[in-house]
């Protein structure tokens, strides 16, 4: 079956799943975390080494060991690119860039199904942990990208999870502000957000959204 909107190369899309009858997808901050880690790990192009490799890289070089997967990994070119992201307990929000034909697919089916994987086997459980196939809308311009991105961060907020986007840890927020070093950065919103990280959190916490931005913003949320 066709999606009712194209994914198309070369465009920016709201992307958004929730769990099936809102069963909650991440009990601690480990289930966040190993999240975030399938994202960094899929968002590139198929690659010969699994998962399951990736992590055991990153559990080495945390001990500071040499890895001799890891020499032979070397750089690895993206398929999507990751603008924005909120993890919540029970849906998630992407903002990604297609950086070839099939990449958001392929990455929202391989971080959905390892996740599942993973979820089920822990919590010896069976059946679909997601909500059929995710929903994409098209963002058409820089202004209407701006305030997708604010909606995303302030999910956490929305849903009184926190009082302060930036107390939320499993989004993309303090990457925007600044507030996260530059080694454990996911995303490339630089190339699209023309602001400060100031400026971004001004932006974010004391600007209210007029009618018009309101309007346009409606467009590509998808809850």
């Amino acid at each position: 079956m066709s999606r009712k909107e194209p994914l198309y190369t070369g465009q920016i899309f709201h992307i958004y799943n929730r769990s099936v009858g809102g069963e909650i997808l991440f009990n601690n901050q480990y289930e966040y975390l190993r999240m975030v880690e399938s994202m960094k790990f899929y968002k590139q192009r198929p690659k010969e080494f699994r998962f399951c490799d990736f992590l055991r890289i990153k559990q080495l070089e945390s001990y500071q060991k040499p890895s001799k997967i890891s020499a032979q990994i070397g750089p690895q070119e993206n398929a999507v690119e990751i603008i924005a992201y909120c993890l919540m307990s029970n849906h998630v929000h992407f903002v990604l860039k297609q950086l070839e034909d099939g990449g958001i697919s392929r990455f929202m089916g391989n971080v959905q199904n390892s996740y599942a994987r993973y979820f089920n086997t822990k919590y010896e459980r069976r059946g679909h942990l997601w909500q059929s196939t995710f929903k994409n809308t098209l963002v058409e311009s820089d202004e209407q990208l701006l305030q997708l991105t604010k909606y995303v961060h302030l999910n956490p907020v929305k849903a009184k999870m926190t009082s302060d986007p930036s107390d939320w840890t499993f989004s993309s927020y303090n990457e925007f502000v600044g507030k996260l070093e530059a080694s454990k950065k996911m995303t490339s919103f630089e190339n699209y957000i023309d602001c400060s990280a100031n400026e971004y959190a001004r932006f974010v916490c004391e600007e209210t959204p007029s009618q018009r931005e309101l309007a346009m913003l409606n467009e590509v949320v998808l809850e």
